[in-house]
């Protein structure tokens, strides 16, 4: 069981590795980068967020005051919700998202080297 928990570790590395060289130049986290995806759909409170994106709710708070103060999102009184602050894009977010989106879904994308190396468990 071990064996399989650590390849599967090391199939995601590379990925995750690639993910982050993309976003790298741009000061922004893989955390972050879930949270603007997320977003790019509809404004949601952080519950939403959270359990949209397999975060914990502090590191979606904690991403999302970092974000705001870079000016990649919005945060107001949720309308639907009084428990929560309702996140949503800036336009220059909005922009930043479309721009990234298609490199790093391609950082994704399992390489023959990806496929060759752990083809054991592909």
């Amino acid at each position: 069981m071990n064996n399989v928990l650590q390849d599967t570790g090391d199939f995601r590395a590379p990925i995750s590795k690639r993910v982050r060289d993309v976003l790298d130049p741009h000061n922004i986290t893989e955390e972050q980068w879930r949270i603007l995806v997320c977003l790019s759909d509809e404004p949601m409170i952080s519950k939403d967020i959270a359990a949209k994106t397999s975060l914990l709710k502090p590191a979606v708070s904690r991403s999302a005051k970092k974000l705001e103060k870079r000016g990649f999102i919005f945060v107001t009184e949720s309308g639907e919700d009084w428990r929560g602050k309702e996140h949503s894009l800036t336009p220059y977010a909005e922009q930043f998202v479309k721009s990234l989106y298609g490199e790093v879904k391609a950082a994704f994308k399992l390489t023959k080297e990806d496929l060759i190396r752990f083809g054991k468990i592909v």
